[in-house]
């Protein structure tokens, strides 16, 4: 009987409380790392504007948010979209970055590798929306847990000028 319910309420509530008894939000507002978010389009002009507003809706400090489209020459006019969101929004980190023919995603996703100085990089797709708010805000943070740090660093494939770097 009390094995049972400590299982399966006492012991989650047990936890649920300890982290709620801890103070999250102070780590979480000061880990704001340099984030590239690149999106992959072709002949995305009907969803560029609300993907890319999408994001400047994120609590994110603009100044360490970085928007990368990688169009795949689009003859749809997404480029000329995004080149008027980067006039509209001069306060925000916007890059376009095109190929001269179609090559695919693939290599639209190195183009913008290429080009990305974020620490943490995201991928997307022009349909798909973020959580407004606090979504990037919160997952900063996980990349930076020291034990995530420590195990990535020490991976065969991390270049040697990363290793000790945390």
């Amino acid at each position: 009987g009390f094995t049972f319910v400590w299982m399966f309420l006492g012991y989650p509530f047990t936890l649920w409380m300890i982290n709620k008894l801890k103070d999250h939000r102070h780590t979480q507002s000061l880990i704001t790392p340099l984030v590239s978010v690149i999106i992959c389009t072709y002949n995305e002009a009907k969803t560029i504007d609300r993907r890319i507003q999408n994001l400047f809706d994120t609590d994110y400090p603009k100044d360490n948010l970085e928007i990368i489209v990688a169009d795949s020459n689009s003859p749809d006019g997404t480029q000329a979209i995004v080149r008027s969101l980067i006039e509209k929004h001069p306060d925000h980190v916007i890059r376009l970055v095109t190929e001269d023919e179609r090559r695919g995603k693939v290599s639209a996703i190195n183009l913008g590798l290429s080009v990305a100085k974020g620490e943490i990089i995201l991928l997307t797709d022009s349909p798909a929306l973020f959580w407004p708010g606090r979504f990037l805000r919160a997952l900063a943070p996980a990349f930076f847990h020291r034990a995530w740090k420590s195990r990535f660093h020490r991976h065969p494939r991390c270049p040697e000028e990363y290793h000790g770097y945390f």
